[in-house]
């Protein structure tokens, strides 16, 4: 189960990271991390999706995601970044 900023749509992700020091977007990024880190803290022996990255080298990949899919979740932007980065 997903709560908290995770389960806003990605178009709202889209719209508030154009805003210039939005604090959803602050809440919505931290988020992502926050999710992330946890994924690469729990997801077993070699599952770290942050390893060799950065947070502006995420949320690029966020925006490119939540642009491509608008109707998802914020939560399904960063299991889709999970899935392509967690195993190293």
């Amino acid at each position: 189960m997903v709560i908290g900023a995770g389960v806003d749509p990605c178009g709202r992700w889209t719209a508030e990271t154009a805003a210039s020091n939005s604090p959803q977007a602050l809440q919505d990024e931290q988020w992502v991390l926050g999710y992330l880190s946890a994924a690469g803290q729990h997801g077993g022996k070699g599952a770290d999706p942050l390893k060799g990255g950065d947070a502006s080298a995420v949320w690029t990949w966020i925006d490119n995601y939540c642009h491509a899919h608008p109707s998802a979740h914020i939560a399904d932007a960063a299991e889709a970044f999970n899935a392509a980065h967690g195993h190293h």
